[in-house]
C-alpha cells in the first residue's frame, strides 16, 4: 500500500464515519522553513506553520519500508505509507453542536480511526 491508497482509505473511512476529512498537498516549500545552520532542521518552521508545514516536518521522520526495493527510483515507492491528520483547529468546539459533533471536546477522527481500523483485514 502506498501513501496515496491510505490517503484514499482514510477519505472513505471519514465519509462512512460522518466526519469530514479530504487530502491536502505538502508542499516542498513547506519544509524550507525547517531549515537549519546548525541541526539537521529545526521545529521551528514559518511563524505561520498549520498542517502544511507540520505534515512537511513529520514527513522527515518517516523511515523506508523493510521490504522496499533498493533499486527504486521512486523515493516514494520505498517510504513507509504515512499519513498526517490534523485535528486541532477541530478538536474543540466552543459552539453550539452539530451533527456528531458536541459542543466541547469533539473526538474528531476517532470513528474515523476506528473504521479504518476495522477494515484493515477486508
Amino acid at each position: 500500500m502506498g501513501e496515496e491508497s491510505l490517503r484514499g482509505q482514510l477519505v472513505s473511512s471519514a465519509e462512512a464515519s460522518g466526519e469530514q476529512l479530504w487530502p491536502m498537498p505538502i508542499p516542498e516549500e513547506a519544509r524550507s522553513g525547517f531549515d537549519s545552520e546548525i541541526a539537521d532542521l529545526t521545529n521551528l518552521g514559518d511563524r505561520n506553520g498549520g498542517m502544511l508545514g507540520a505534515a512537511a516536518f513529520l514527513r522527515e521522520f518517516v523511515g523506508d519500508r523493510a521490504d522496499a526495493d533498493e533499486d527504486a527510483l521512486d523515493p516514494e515507492a520505498k517510504r513507509i505509507p504515512w499519513a498526517h491528520i490534523d485535528i486541532a483547529g477541530p478538536a474543540f468546539n466552543e459552539k453550539s453542536a452539530y451533527g456528531y459533533t458536541p459542543a466541547g471536546g469533539t473526538g474528531v477522527m476517532a470513528r474515523t480511526l476506528i473504521n479504518y481500523l476495522e477494515n484493515l483485514g477486508r
